[in-house]
């Protein structure tokens, strides 16, 4: 389950259970959109356009569920520039 904000962090969230991830989520004219970052990479990546807010978050909690291994990688993973992350 995703646990979205109010208020001014209406579009920001995380899912229940990992402490790694953050996500927020964008409405554009082509559909709903989300982006995915951790603390140590600002985005991971980003992903949409969906057609309904259930398929944005199901892709949501996938994504995640993909990336689980290399969190528990932890400090020995790195982006294409050869820097920890």
């Amino acid at each position: 389950m995703i646990r979205w904000g109010s208020g001014s962090a209406f579009n920001h969230g995380h899912v229940e259970g990992d402490n790694w991830h953050r996500v927020e989520r964008y409405k554009t004219t082509e559909g709903m959109w989300f982006l995915l970052s951790s603390p140590e990479k600002t985005y991971l990546c980003c992903m949409g356009p969906y057609s309904s807010k259930e398929e944005r978050d199901e892709a949501i909690l996938n994504e995640v569920k993909k990336r689980e291994g290399s969190v528990k990688l932890g400090r020995n993973r790195r982006d294409s520039r050869g820097r920890n992350w």
